[in-house]
């Protein structure tokens, strides 16, 4: 069930859908956090949201690099 929010929350960030995107996204962290954290942190589909100081308080800071 997660799968589907995060997905649509991608969905949303790539049509330039922020308010939606991060909805979408937070509900996702709830049901599956670390999973779709993670995920998130990576994810360049939601690269349009970095700017964005709510994307950061959902996902927290990004992780450190590790050598």
């Amino acid at each position: 069930k997660h799968a589907a929010f995060y997905n649509r929350a991608c969905a949303h960030s790539l049509n330039h859908n922020p308010e939606a995107a991060l909805q979408d996204l937070a509900t996702a962290l709830q049901l599956a956090p670390e999973e779709n954290r993670g995920l998130a942190h990576s994810d360049q589909d939601f690269a349009n949201l970095h700017e964005d100081p709510r994307f950061w308080e959902l996902l927290g800071p990004p992780p450190l690099p590790t050598d």
